[in-house]
């Protein structure tokens, strides 16, 4: 065998069925891949979620909590949890034939399902960033702060969140007066007061 297959395996080497890379958000299927979640955050959130939950199962209301950084409120969240799983399953089956099965909803609980095996890859704790774990609006007036004006979709694609909970986040900072906004629609512009 050669040096180099030594440090790099083939990845018809990769035994597990599902390999996630925290830090670039890169997925390996069955052997293949590297696949990108960058273009879908709110699925590369519920994939990381699921996969680093205990005995890899949660209640939908902790998923989507954990996701969408909000209150769960069944009567107006549940529909919206339920699609994005669809959504997931529906990217795996598509990156690889009869990975749909590996996403699981009984009873209110999402899981992996039993036969599949999942290996995180995750960084170390000293490279998790102290931005990634203080709170959203938090999160919103220090990326204001770096630059103004931004527009909803820049914050979006800077802080990694889903509109929801960024249009929530942005209307009490708005209403607090710590931040201001300016313009309708695809105008919309946010900016530090």
């Amino acid at each position: 065998m050669s040096f180099i297959h030594v440090l790099f395996p083939r990845p018809s080497s990769i035994a597990a069925d599902l390999y996630w890379d925290r830090v670039q958000r890169r997925v390996w299927l069955a052997g293949r891949g590297p696949y990108s979640l960058d273009d879908h955050p709110i699925l590369a959130r519920l994939l990381g979620t699921i996969v680093a939950a205990n005995e890899l199962a949660l209640p939908l209301s902790a998923l989507f909590e954990a996701v969408w950084q909000m209150p769960y409120n069944p009567l107006v969240h549940e529909n919206k949890a339920h699609v994005a799983i669809h959504r997931l399953r529906s990217w795996l089956e598509a990156h690889r034939k009869g990975m749909e099965r590996a996403i699981q909803v009984r009873d209110g609980i999402v899981s992996i399902a039993e036969d599949v095996e999942v290996v995180v890859l995750e960084p170390s704790a000293h490279l998790v960033a102290e931005t990634d774990r203080a709170p959203l609006r938090d999160r919103v007036v220090a990326a204001l702060a770096e630059q103004s004006p931004l527009s909803a979709a820049e914050l979006e694609e800077r802080l990694g969140v889903s509109r929801t909970a960024l249009n929530t986040a942005t209307r009490e900072l708005v209403d607090d007066g710590s931040i201001g906004c300016t313009g309708q629609g695809r105008a919309l512009r946010y900016s530090r007061t």
